[in-house]
């Protein structure tokens, strides 16, 4: 990766609504393809192969490697981690997709999470809200006007999501062991479980610019100097 070592580079992808001719799915593992051959639903399939072709490319570009020729090594709760390096020195990585969008981000040498959610309206937000989030962040969410209540819960539920991607230990995590609220215009925070105060400076959290309708964040250890956006 060029630049300095805390740069943290995010590509976005727009998923088309058809896969091209090109068959993506010849780069993709024996694995993927058993997983995206077991999805019933051509849509589902559809997003699955677009979006590990997308990961796979874009890590090509920097550890010069074929696509086809990229390992993973899953760990315990499930965050791949790439298993050779080519030429390049390992990056770190995460991935995440919703609606029509793929956001890839990568750092060197620092773990870090991505989530993106497409925003969408479902009656249980604020229960599941009350239920699972941290007081601070139900109380931010039903401080907001009604109309943006929705809006709210996905920022909260995209940076809780990119901390536990971060810290790579999967829903084992209570979701309201850790606080997300970010005031209005700030650039991130710090952030750690209530339980883990010598985590404190570790993970730093951020929301990251995505296209409207959309909400993200991104959580990297020990924070970062810049993050570099990319079109995929």
């Amino acid at each position: 990766m060029s630049g300095q070592p805390s740069d943290v580079h995010l590509w976005i992808a727009p998923m088309p609504s058809r896969l091209p001719e090109t068959d993506m799915s010849v780069v993709l593992d024996a694995d993927e393809k058993r997983r995206s051959s077991s999805l019933r639903v051509e849509g589902d399939r559809h997003n699955y192969i677009f979006t590990h072709f997308v990961l796979r490319n874009i890590l090509s570009k920097y550890v010069a490697l074929d696509p086809k020729g990229i390992r993973f090594i899953v760990g315990s709760f499930g965050k791949p981690t790439l298993a050779n390096s080519g030429n390049g020195k390992l990056p770190e990585f995460s991935l995440s997709h919703s609606g029509s969008m793929v956001v890839v981000a990568l750092c060197i040498d620092r773990p870090l999470g991505v989530d993106i959610e497409r925003v969408r309206t479902f009656k249980e937000a604020e229960d599941i809200a009350r239920d699972h989030f941290s007081p601070q962040e139900y109380s931010l969410i039903h401080q907001r006007p009604r109309e943006e209540r929705v809006l709210e819960f996905f920022r909260c539920w995209t940076r809780k999501e990119s901390y536990i991607k971060a810290v790579g230990q999967g829903l084992s995590m209570p979701l309201d062991s850790f606080d997300t609220c970010l005031s209005q215009g700030s650039s991130g925070r710090w952030i750690s479980r209530s339980f883990e105060m010598s985590l404190t400076e570790k993970w730093w959290l951020a929301d990251i610019a995505v296209p409207d309708g959309y909400t993200g964040a991104i959580t990297v250890s020990k924070g970062f100097d810049r993050l570099i956006y990319h079109k995929w």
